[in-house]
């Protein structure tokens, strides 16, 4: 069985991002996207509470499953005031591109967060995602 999920991350920031979960987006790949923690970065980015809108997760490529590849990849996501996600960077490798460069790009077109509230406003707002990529 291929799987992907999302494991909690600890950081010391006060305010930690709670994720909802999301729906397999392939019968063969799982995911269990539960927790990511936010740090401001700017002044402009507001350290407020995340909740995805929809996070299915993504696909396992197939030359990583074929060559039994596993790793977990943190990402920085960038969420505009409408919950898309702007910009989506890798902050910790899972040691292979092809896993990095699947869940980043697969986050930038594919999923969806509720927008993140400040004072009554939305606002853009910075979450640390893991994707972790597991073979069974």
């Amino acid at each position: 069985m291929v799987r992907t999920r999302a494991q909690p991350e600890a950081f010391s920031d006060p305010a930690p991002v709670i994720v909802e979960s999301g729906e397999p987006a392939d019968p063969v790949v799982a995911a269990e996207t539960t927790v990511a923690a936010i740090e401001p970065v700017a002044p402009a980015i507001a350290a407020v509470r995340l909740e995805y809108a929809s996070a299915p997760p993504p696909a396992y490529p197939r030359d990583a499953a074929r060559r039994r590849l596993e790793g977990t990849v943190m990402l920085q996501v960038l969420v505009d005031v409408d919950g898309r996600p702007l910009d989506v960077l890798v902050q910790a490798s899972s040691g292979h591109r092809s896993l990095d460069e699947a869940a980043r790009k697969h986050v930038l077109k594919r999923w969806m967060f509720r927008p993140a509230m400040k004072d009554g406003r939305a606002v853009q707002a910075i979450g640390l995602v893991p994707v972790a990529f597991e073979l069974r």
